[in-house]
C-alpha cells in the first residue's frame, strides 16, 4: 500500500474516529487488485488497491455492495471509504472473518430473498466492472434485450476487438438471435 496515511485519513473521516494503522498484512485471492488487512485502534479493515485511474471501479464496487446490502438478505461487506493517494486508488471495506460452512438451505433461502428485490427495468444506475472488464448497465425495459445488448453482445464485441476468431463471432451471433429460446 503506497499511501497508508491517506487510507488512515479516509477511515477516520468515514467513521468519525481517529485511526492509525499498526499492521498491514497482504492478502491473496485477487488477480487484479492488491489486497490487505489493516489493523489499528482495535479495528480491522479489508483494503483493496490498484492504479489511480481505476478509482471509479472501486466507487462502483462500493455502490454495488451497498445495493446488495439494501435487500437485507445476504451479509456483504460494508463499504467504509474509497479514494486516491500516492497514485493509487483504494477501497476500504468492513473486514469479515470468512471460513467454515454454512447450511446450504439457509444460503439458498437468502439468495432467493436477495432476488426478490427488483426494479421495473433491467440494468443499474451506473456502469461497473467484472474484474477489470467494463460492464455497461444502461436501463432496458426487457430482460432479454438487456442481456443481448449489455452482457453477451458487449462481450462478443470486445472479443472481436481483441482478435478472437470468426467462429466465435458466428456462434455468438446465432446465440444472440435466439436468446429468447433459452429463457
Amino acid at each position: 500500500m503506497k499511501s497508508p496515511a491517506t487510507v488512515e485519513a479516509a477511515i477516520a473521516a468515514a467513521t468519525g474516529t481517529g485511526f492509525k494503522i499498526t499492521s498491514t498484512n497482504p492478502m491473496g485471492g485477487g488477480c487484479i487488485n492488491q489486497a490487505y488487512v489493516v489493523e489499528g485502534n482495535g479495528q480491522r479493515y479489508f483494503v483493496k488497491t490498484n492504479r489511480a485511474d481505476l478509482a471509479d471501479m472501486f466507487e462502483a464496487e462500493a455502490a454495488g455492495l451497498s445495493e446488495l446490502a439494501s435487500a437485507q438478505a445476504l451479509r456483504v461487506p460494508r463499504p467504509i471509504a474509497s479514494g486516491v493517494g500516492a497514485g493509487e486508488a483504494f477501497l476500504v471495506l468492513e473486514f469479515m472473518e470468512l471460513g467454515g460452512r454454512g447450511a446450504p438451505s439457509r444460503m439458498g433461502r437468502a439468495l432467493a430473498q436477495q432476488h426478490l428485490k427488483t426494479t421495473e427495468k433491467f440494468g443499474w444506475l451506473r456502469d461497473n466492472t467484472i474484474g477489470s472488464t467494463p460492464q455497461h448497465n444502461a436501463w432496458a425495459a426487457d430482460w432479454i434485450v438487456f442481456l443481448r445488448e449489455h452482457r453477451f453482445g458487449y462481450q462478443l464485441k470486445m472479443a472481436a476487438r481483441n482478435g478472437w476468431g470468426k467462429r466465435l463471432q458466428t456462434l455468438g451471433d446465432r446465440l444472440l438471435a435466439r436468446l429468447e429460446d433459452f429463457f
